[in-house]
């Protein structure tokens, strides 16, 4: 039997406890991953989730895609306005059911589109220099490092590196 194909979905604001439980399992499973954590996302009130989308959501300054597979959510990322001309991707996690399967490079990809589509001329993100898997991830979807580097906000011990790439 073969795996269930995954869909990749741009969310809306009605997605919001679909993207709040995404995201409260990310940080269970993957806390070494992020600049925040379990605690200060679990304080979050409802209005506060329907606004991880951001307020001008339909005008394109922010979005969040995810990913599903037999309705069931399997991962998510999301992109927001650095400057005029870059996006910054955060919030990439893929369920260790999705891993392996290309769901990674597919959300990834969502957010390169929608960058293309804004004009956008640069795609940034940050990620833990020991986290081998995502470095690898967005190496093998173009990015490079910049020489940017900085303590990881959620655990200053640690250090993370920009990356960057066109759309």
């Amino acid at each position: 039997m073969s795996a269930q194909p995954i869909e990749i979905r741009r969310a809306k604001p009605a997605d919001w406890r679909v993207i709040k439980r995404v995201r409260l399992e990310a940080l269970r499973q993957a806390p070494y991953a992020f600049g925040s954590t379990l605690e200060r996302e679990k304080s979050r009130s409802a209005a506060e989730w329907r606004d991880w989308l951001g307020p001008d959501w339909t005008a394109n300054k922010d979005v969040l895609f995810l990913a599903f597979r037999a309705e069931e959510p399997v991962g998510i990322v999301g992109a927001f306005h650095e400057t005029k001309t870059s996006v910054m991707l955060i919030a990439m996690w893929v369920a260790p059911t999705a891993r392996r399967t290309g769901t990674g490079k597919r959300l990834t990809q969502a957010i390169l589109d929608w960058a293309a589509d804004i004009k956008a001329r640069r795609v940034t993100l940050w990620v833990a220099d020991d986290n081998p898997d995502a470095i690898a991830l967005y190496e093998v979807t173009g990015f490079a490092p910049t020489g940017k580097h900085q303590p990881m906000h959620s655990a200053p011990h640690r250090q993370i590196s920009e990356y960057a790439r066109k759309p």
